[in-house]
């Protein structure tokens, strides 16, 4: 489909030696790859199942100007480029806020099609209310720093990163729209205020240190702490999840979910894990499964603690009590790992592997 040469694109020798020199792709050829993977995106969109999609076909109407969506809003659902007007606003939204490569990218880390990548994201961008965000950000050009737009629009890139990789990883894999913004909006929201709430002295110091560049860049207090709060809301996707399947208050396991946080330093390693320097495709492929594996970990403990002492006080030291040895073993070797200068893959390996130990040895209990 694309032709270097005929792009004027450079070629892999080319490549090489920019990278070298680091040196990236100018903004004209950053411009050429962005329409030909609009232009793929679009094709495959068109051959899958999503301009069929409820939720997506109801947005149509918001393709039109405002005179034509006041007065002619019920025939858009006849129209006959219907499919193709859905295809191109979720095309746009995927590629405009998420990068020409993203959805490559995670084709090659989780083996979905392009369809279910675009629900994916779009579930995500309605449940984290990326739109009234993205919104807000955009509303403050020429009045505040434009370093500090792009910083607030990164914490968001990373959020929905995350959120679509997770949705893509569920065991269902469900990916109805309508149905998947159902489920998790309001325990995300309720979850929002809760981890606000409850934050530590050293965490509201941490939250006040991320939100002074932006209060002093400009932004208001409310979008300056929206924003700095971002990086905190990927972990209450799991717990709304749960909650949900479970058909259990989500307050009931944000308590066993934060409480194996706080137990067994996962936060830490979390970010360990995401500070890893990545070279090359095997490289982030790899940091991205340890990434995976570790959510994993953490859910099966999380349900495990649930199921066996869900209804205790401190459902999570009760856990910890009755398996003390292999808990203590783990928390004791992670504990030694934070005193280390340098955290590589092999050793983060090492503490992730050594949580799905944990959950094994207890599965193997029952």
């Amino acid at each position: 489909l694309l032709d270097r040469e005929l792009e004027f694109l450079p070629g892999d020798e080319e490549l090489l030696q920019r990278r070298e020199r680091g040196e990236g792709m100018s903004r004209p050829e950053l411009s050429v790859l962005l329409s030909y993977s609009k232009i793929t995106l679009f094709q495959q969109l068109l051959k899958s199942d999503v301009p069929e999609d409820s939720w997506l076909s109801a947005e149509a109407v918001n393709y039109f100007p405002s005179k034509i969506r006041e007065n002619f809003a019920a025939y858009v659902a006849r129209h006959r480029l219907k499919r193709e007007i859905i295809a191109t606003q979720v095309t746009n939204s995927l590629v405009n806020r998420m990068g020409a490569s993203f959805v490559l990218r995670v084709q090659e880390d989780t083996g979905a099609q392009p369809g279910e990548i675009a629900r994916a994201y779009t579930i995500a961008r309605e449940v984290f209310a990326a739109r009234e965000f993205w919104r807000q950000v955009e509303r403050l050009d020429s009045r505040v720093p434009s370093d500090l737009q792009i910083a607030a629009l990164l914490q968001m890139w990373e959020l929905l990163r995350q959120a679509t990789r997770w949705l893509l990883n569920l065991p269902s894999r469900d990916l109805d729209i309508g149905r998947m913004v159902e489920r998790l909006t309001p325990g995300l929201r309720s979850m929002k205020n809760s981890i606000r709430g409850k934050l530590g002295e050293a965490e509201e110091a941490a939250l006040r240190q991320r939100m002074a560049p932006y209060l002093e860049g400009g932004f208001s207090r409310k979008l300056a702490e929206q924003t700095a709060m971002l990086e905190t809301l990927f972990p209450a996707l799991d717990v709304v999840e749960t909650a949900a399947r479970r058909r259990t208050a989500v307050d009931r396991v944000a308590r066993v979910s934060f409480g194996l946080v706080d137990a067994f330093e996962l936060e830490w390693l979390r970010r360990q894990i995401e500070s890893l320097e990545v070279s090359g495709h095997w490289h982030a492929m790899s940091r991205a499964n340890l990434r995976d594996e570790l959510i994993a970990h953490q859910n099966r403990l999380v349900e495990r603690v649930l199921v066996e002492h869900g209804r205790k006080k401190d459902p999570v030291a009760a856990w910890i009590q009755e398996h003390g040895n292999q808990a203590a073993e783990v928390s004791t070797m992670l504990a030694r790992m934070k005193n280390q200068t340098d955290m590589d893959f092999a050793t983060i390996s090492v503490a992730v592997r050594s949580l799905g130990q944990l959950s094994n040895e207890h599965n193997d209990e029952q």
